[in-house]
C-alpha cells in the first residue's frame, strides 16, 4: 500500500495517441493529453518552463493535420511511375560500368519498396485506429511540433525529400499545369565537374 501522499506509479491508464510525437512551437515542453468533460481529448503544453501561449487543441484536429503531413509524401501516379523507371534505368546503368560493380544493387528494390509505403501511408492512416496512426506517424515523422494551432512536421529520412520535391512539384505543376517535365524534380543534378559517363 502507497503511503499517503507519495504518488503511485505504474501503468498508465490511457494510451494518448500523439503524446511523445509532439512538443510546443512555443517553449519545447511536452505536449500532452488530458480528457475534459469525461469523453473529449485534448493536448496542452505542460508548461514546464513557465506559463506558455499555446491554446489547448483538440485530438481530431492534431490527427486531422497529422493525415495532410502524411498526404505530402504521396506522389501522383504517373511520377510514381516515371520515379520506379528512372531507379531501375539507373541500375542498369550502374551495372555496365565497372566501378560500381560493388555497389549495392539492391537499393532501386529498396527504393520502390519505400515509395510504394509513402503511397499506401496516406490510405493506412485513414482508415486506422488512433494507434495505428501514431505507428505511421512515429515511422514517417520525428519530434514535430504544434504552435499557434499549426502542426510542423518533421519527417524522418527519406520522407523529408520525398515530402520536399513533392510539394514543390505541385506547385510547379498547379503553375504550369501542361509543363511535363519531371527530371529536374525527382532525380537529382548531375555534377558538372564529373565530365561525360561512359
Amino acid at each position: 500500500m502507497a503511503e499517503k501522499g507519495r504518488r503511485k506509479t505504474g501503468r498508465q491508464k490511457h494510451n494518448w495517441a500523439f503524446q511523445g510525437l509532439l512538443s510546443c512551437g512555443h517553449c519545447g515542453c511536452a505536449m500532452v493529453a488530458e480528457i475534459k468533460k469525461k469523453r473529449y481529448v485534448y493536448y496542452r503544453c505542460t508548461g514546464n518552463k513557465g506559463k506558455c501561449q499555446e491554446k489547448w487543441v483538440r485530438e481530431e484536429e492534431i490527427a486531422r493535420q497529422f493525415g495532410q503531413a502524411i498526404s505530402a509524401i504521396k506522389m501522383d501516379d504517373d511520377v510514381l511511375g516515371w520515379v520506379v523507371a528512372a531507379l531501375k534505368e539507373r541500375n542498369d546503368i550502374f551495372c555496365k560500368i565497372e566501378r560500381h560493380q560493388t555497389a549495392n544493387r539492391s537499393y532501386p528494390d529498396e527504393g520502390v519498396k519505400l515509395l510504394e509505403l509513402a503511397q499506401h501511408a496516406v490510405v493506412l492512416y485513414k482508415k486506422q485506429t488512433e494507434q495505428e496512426k501514431r505507428r505511421i506517424i512515429n515511422f514517417v515523422c520525428s519530434n514535430s511540433t504544434w504552435k499557434d494551432g499549426i502542426l510542423q512536421p518533421n519527417y524522418r529520412q527519406p520522407f523529408d525529400m520525398l515530402s520536399e520535391t513533392n510539394i514543390a512539384h505541385q506547385k510547379e505543376k498547379a503553375l504550369f499545369p501542361k509543363k511535363k517535365e519531371l527530371f529536374e524534380f525527382w532525380l537529382p543534378s548531375t555534377d558538372s565537374n564529373r565530365g561525360p559517363s561512359g
